[in-house]
């Protein structure tokens, strides 16, 4: 028996049975098991990469995935020397524990992994499901609040409180609606090929309605940015184009129809969380002070940080909030230059790795689901590379990278040789 193709084999059911399916997954261990999904994802992910350690000949470890393994490394000596770790927990079960970590397994399982195009194929048609499943999900949840909300998820009551619909998201963390919907949907609409007009409008349709239900800004603006690769596109002619604006705006439309028939107030929203009127601008001020606050502390321990929790005299500062509310900000002033810089590498190639994919392959969807993923990261904190949308993503960068004649079928495409869609290697496959 080939232990390394058995290997592969079981990696690929692993993924399967994960991805798309992942809120589900979340959902049970959460209601059922009564513990965080990473919690319990973490185990097979360490047995798994344990065994691609012991039988896998040719162990490949990218330039992004060694940089992310060495920030794991700073972060786990970093919480040693700082005494970060909370005095009742288990310090093994801490740093497993640990988004990243995970991240750094899940990712490592993909690399060493081969896919094929029924894999592929098969993962296009899951998240289309997944991403109506979300849309149905959000609809239901305006008239039935409860309906799949994790009441474990951080800050519960004010989210009922404020309306917000978190979809089918809420059983892993509460931004993983913000972060894995984009990029799965921009993974889909990197998937749509000729004459699936009616399977573009649905993703749309769900796209707009899904961001605009949560109230939630950097959520609104990732899913612009997930829509914009469709004109930015150099695979799409400008007659396209433009039918595929007016599918946008007829989908806003639709969408508004829709919240005011179930009683959404429309500009209730605007004016409360995309103007905040009514608080003044307090979220806009929250990231001001961030930065006034980063600038007077920030010198104070430059190089390394002060470690992975913030220090009281700036909880102090920043009026009991327990963080910088940066991401970039609060790594720098958490790890130092060193620290975070570790992170940052690991990201900015990851993210030049999905764009040499798009420009060699046609796959812009890993692209504009991360881009909205580092901008999203201006208004918030939330690293957590271990989402199911950055895994994914991961995957199809993995599938492309596996394939070097599909650069040279997307060539042909694009000077119109051939006629050929982003994940068949034949027309109508």
């Amino acid at each position: 028996m080939d232990l390394e193709k058995e290997l592969n084999r079981v990696n690929t059911i692993f993924f399967y049975a994960l991805y798309p399916w992942f809120p589900l997954w979340a959902f049970i261990s959460v209601y059922f098991l009564k513990l965080p999904f990473n919690k319990v994802l973490v185990l097979p992910a360490i047995c798994l990469s344990i065994l691609i350690l012991v039988f896998k000949d040719n162990k490949r470890l990218p330039a992004y995935l060694f940089f992310l393994f060495l920030f794991n490394i700073y972060h786990i000596v970093e919480s040693f020397y700082f005494e970060t770790i909370p005095g009742n927990t288990n310090k093994i079960f801490y740093i497993l524990s640990n988004y990243l970590f995970l991240a750094s397994l899940l990712l490592f399982i993909v690399e060493n992994t081969k896919f094929d195009y029924k894999f592929i194929k098969r993962q296009n048609k899951y998240i289309f499901i997944i991403i109506i499943l979300s849309l149905c999900v959000s609809l239901i949840q305006t008239q039935v609040k409860h309906f799949f909300f994790s009441p474990e998820i951080l800050n519960y009551k004010v989210l009922m409180n404020e309306n917000r619909i978190p979809s089918i998201f809420s059983w892993y963390d509460p931004n993983t609606l913000g972060i894995t919907f984009p990029l799965i949907v921009s993974i889909a609409i990197s998937g749509i090929k000729k004459g699936e007009n009616l399977k573009l409008f649905a993703i749309i349709m769900s796209v707009v309605i899904v961001a605009f239900l949560t109230k939630t800004r950097y959520v609104m603006l990732s899913s612009i940015i997930v829509l914009s690769q469709i004109f930015f596109s150099s695979e799409l002619s400008k007659g396209l184009k433009i039918k595929y604006l007016l599918t946008i705006l007829i989908s806003v439309l639709i969408a508004f129809t829709v919240a005011k028939a179930i009683h959404i107030d429309i500009q209730q929203t605007i004016d409360e969380r995309i103007l905040e009127k009514d608080t003044k601008m307090a979220s806009a001020n929250a990231r001001i002070d961030s930065y006034y606050i980063f600038l007077l502390k920030f010198p104070e321990y430059p190089w390394f940080g002060v470690g992975p929790k913030t220090r009281y005299d700036v909880i102090r500062l920043l009026k009991g909030v327990p963080l910088i509310h940066v991401g970039y900000l609060s790594y720098l002033y958490w790890y130092g230059i060193v620290g975070a810089s570790l992170l940052f590498i690991s990201i900015f190639l990851f993210i030049r790795k999905l764009y040499r994919a798009g420009k060699d392959f046609g796959f812009w969807g890993g692209f504009y689901g991360l881009l909205a993923f580092v901008v999203a990261n201006t208004t918030m904190v939330y690293f957590n590379l271990s989402e199911m949308g950055i895994i994914i993503s991961a995957i199809y960068l993995k599938f492309y990278n596996d394939k070097p004649g599909l650069k040279y079928l997307h060539l042909l495409k694009r000077y119109n040789l051939l006629e050929y869609t982003s994940f068949s290697q034949k027309k109508g496959d």
